[in-house]
């Protein structure tokens, strides 16, 4: 009975020694013993004396004094002539050493279990106090540094990390108890350094591991809002609804599960909480509420100014998608002050940044569908971008902001027929500058193509061979990532029109459009591009068709569908009118048509175009070919 209840308290059975003995010799230097109460250390050594007559005599008298520890009374001695008398007992009544026993045994595992979970238990609080004022540390010297004027963050992020390496080693040497800990610890660090994947990685550590606290609960809960952001603004600005409810299904119904487990807890701002899971929700205005109620609570609180800041942008891309430009232009500018405000108090946050960033090439890109960027404008957010770059120059979203920032200066240039050469140059520099051969980023992988091809469109302009930077732009095909497919669906267009050109068929290259638009198809691009880019296709099969005397009719048809379901789409986006133009001049060329009523029909949607972009050259130069 001794050896059990040493095995169930300490973990270990008691070492045998000679003759089948049990030595007691190191039983106060074992670990736990000292952690045990005397009146248990007591009872232990009793019942492990090397002599069976100095034991305990029977299993009745060691539950007694079992059951008065349990009870809060003190072990009371126990005469000779006292044991002498129960053994008597139990001598004329054989079903009471039976019954003791077996209750024996029972207490015996009744104390061991819930001793060692309360020891346990123990021992994982005291591992979370300790760590946790480790983890504030680190938060506090990140809001320290980010307070700084703008300056590199790298060293920062260094030491930080320093942290954590020492920080596992202290778990480890803490032992079992504070594993669960330990692992939310660590995910909280990562948290602040704003790698949401190893945090994720290391929440879900630390509750399978049994730490399945609040804050734990809490923590899972935003970690997967963070990374459902990371990965769908993209998405969203794109209407991709596949992307979408992909992301929602891993990240979103988590992160509810998981704020739903932490019963309204959590380690920031109660309101700045509720306000991540409504914006989770989708519930824009909701979360903009309260992420100013939070600041007002927390004036020094940069993450309430850029929730602020982000549902406002949100609220700003939900009216562009519609093709409402002004009020989405006006809730941009809401979102503009608020980042700023964010950046006033913490003016080396890459996080502030970003938030304006995201809304500013976002719109800028928008804007070359309907309308010239301003200058100054583009000036503003490129040196936001270098801003934001200087903060950590081996970000790769700061990098591929800044990238794309010359693409949409480039494809403003050739948009209004001016030669892009020198900005595309800059930008292939900065590429080289700034990555390397091993980036994965696909926004990076976008603008290095989309380089190249706003290359081979100016060449083809020109009439010099584009087919060098276009093999770059078309690349291999090997492209999974769904932000990569517009660029190279627009590449291989390009292709199809010069090949078109050079006498060559190009249904080949058209016909690898369509796993380019494969993952595309089931979403509605807020530009209408990809019906605009399937119209364009058609029409240079009917092109194709015409050249080699065949029916050209049932292409065109085809392709004025898709315009039409452009055109319905987004109103105000000039790729329509382009094409629907495009569609009129291929019907004038047609055998025996009435050239001059599809003349004035092209001349029609030029007008209408160029009314939305009066500087689109594209639309320019078909206003030019058909007066001539």
């Amino acid at each position: 009975m001794g050896a059990t209840l040493h095995a169930m308290l300490l973990g270990q059975a008691p070492e045998p020694a000679i003759q089948g003995q049990l030595s007691i010799d190191r039983l106060g230097s074992g670990e736990g013993w000292d952690d045990l109460p005397r009146d248990i250390q007591t009872m232990l050594a009793k019942a492990l004396e090397w002599d069976p007559k100095d034991r305990y005599p029977s299993a009745a008298a060691f539950a007694e004094d079992l059951r008065r520890f349990l009870e809060g009374e003190p072990l009371v001695a126990r005469p000779l002539g006292w044991m002498g008398r129960v053994q008597r007992r139990i001598a004329h009544r054989p079903g009471l050493a039976t019954t003791a026993a077996l209750g024996l045994l029972a207490a015996v595992a009744l104390l061991g279990w819930g001793y060692r979970t309360i020891q346990f238990a123990r021992k994982q609080a005291q591992a979370a106090q300790r760590l946790a004022l480790d983890t504030k540390d680190v938060e506090h010297l990140l809001r320290l540094e980010r307070m700084r004027p703008l300056h590199d963050m790298r060293p920062a992020y260094a030491e930080i990390r320093l942290r954590m390496v020492r920080l596992e080693g202290t778990i480890k040497g803490l032992g079992r108890a504070a594993e669960g800990p330990g692992h939310y610890a660590l995910g909280r660090g990562y948290m602040a350094v704003g790698d949401s994947k190893r945090a994720l990685s290391e929440l879900q550590e630390a509750w399978r591991k049994g730490f399945q606290v609040p804050d734990v609960a809490y923590a899972l809960g935003r970690a997967h809002c963070d990374l459902f952001w990371e990965a769908s603004t993209q998405a969203g600005f794109n209407g991709d609804t596949a992307r979408m409810n992909a992301l929602r299904k891993e990240h979103m119904g988590k992160a509810l599960w998981f704020f739903g487990q932490a019963g309204g807890q959590s380690f920031e701002s109660p309101d700045l909480a509720l306000a991540r899971i409504e914006r989770v929700k989708g519930h824009a205005d909701t979360a903009l509420a309260l992420a100013r109620k939070a600041f007002e609570a927390d004036p020094w609180e940069v993450e309430a100014k850029t929730s602020e800041a982000s549902a406002l942008a949100r609220l700003g891309f939900d009216q562009m998608i519609r093709g409402e430009y002004g009020q989405a232009w006006d809730w941009f500018r809401k979102a503009e002050a608020a980042s700023r405000q964010a950046r006033e108090l913490a003016r080396s946050d890459e996080g502030a940044y970003q938030t304006d960033l995201n809304w500013r090439l976002a719109w800028a890109g928008s804007t070359l569908e309907h309308g010239e960027i301003d200058p100054r404008f583009m000036e503003q957010t490129e040196e936001l971008c270098r801003q934001q770059l200087s903060i950590n120059p081996e970000n790769p979203e700061s990098v591929a902001n800044l990238l794309w920032v010359q693409v949409l200066k480039a494809w403003a240039l050739l948009n209004a027929g001016k030669d892009p050469s020198a900005v595309i140059g800059h930008g292939l520099e900065l590429y080289r500058s700034l990555t390397s051969p091993t980036v994965t980023n696909a926004n990076i992988k976008v603008a290095w193509m989309e380089f190249h091809r706003l290359t081979a469109e100016w060449d083809m302009r020109n009439g010099r061979d584009p087919s060098m930077p276009l093999k770059i732009a078309v690349g291999d095909g090997g492209h999974s990532d769904y932000r990569l497919h517009d660029s190279l669906a627009e590449a291989l267009l390009l292709k199809a029109r010069w090949d078109l050109s050079q006498g060559r068929d190009p249904s080949p290259v058209l016909d690898r459009m369509e796993p380019a638009t494969e993952g595309l198809h089931k979403r509605r691009v807020v530009h209408g591009y990809l019906d605009a880019a399937l119209g364009e296709a058609q029409l240079i099969r009917a092109g194709w068709a015409m050249k080699q005397g065949q029916d050209s009719q049932p292409f065109i048809e085809k392709a004025e569908s898709f315009a039409r379901k452009s055109l319905d789409f987004n109103p105000k986006s000039v790729l329509p009118y382009c094409l629907l133009a495009k569609i009129q001049s291929a019907k004038a060329n047609q055998p025996g048509a009435d050239r001059r009523r599809w003349v004035e029909e092209e001349r029609t949607w030029v007008a209408r175009g160029l009314a939305i972009k009066p500087g689109y050259w594209p639309l320019f130069s078909l206003g030019r070919s058909s007066h001539r």
